[in-house]
């Protein structure tokens, strides 16, 4: 069955709260692995909070994960991935959006699981469904 990966996007003013509260988003939605994307470097607590979430073990892959994993926007640009069990990629993307006054809505389609993904614009979470292992 496929799991879930968890997206959190902060800009500024992080703490160990947020992650805490994505720890939260992971128990709810049943998510294997969260992902924290901020602008800022992560402070001690932070990194202590992801660490105390504890590992994924991946049942088809036989391989831990960290379960919270803490990315800044400097690594990613640098060629920083996020750490999960190998997907099949190919998500064919769709935009739908409304007048100025609504959010715009990102609806990506995955043709292997035909599983919808919906992205919120201007959301500071989203929840990805792929088919990872």
């Amino acid at each position: 069955k496929p799991k879930q990966v968890v997206v959190q996007v902060k800009s500024g003013h992080v703490k160990s709260g947020d992650v805490r509260e994505l720890v939260g988003v992971l128990e709810r939605e049943k998510a294997a692995i969260g992902v924290f994307i901020t602008l800022e470097a992560p402070t001690s607590e932070m990194v202590t909070e992801a660490v105390k979430a504890g590992k994924y073990v991946s049942p088809g892959w036989g391989r831990e994960y960290r379960r919270v994993q803490i990315l800044t926007i400097e690594q990613l640009l640098r060629g920083a991935k996020v750490d999960m069990p190998p997907g099949r990629p190919r998500i064919r993307p769709t935009v739908v959006a409304w007048g100025c006054c609504r959010p715009r809505i990102r609806r990506l389609r995955s043709p292997d699981t035909n599983t919808r993904i919906f992205t919120p614009r201007f959301a500071c979470s989203w929840v990805i469904r792929g088919p990872q292992g």
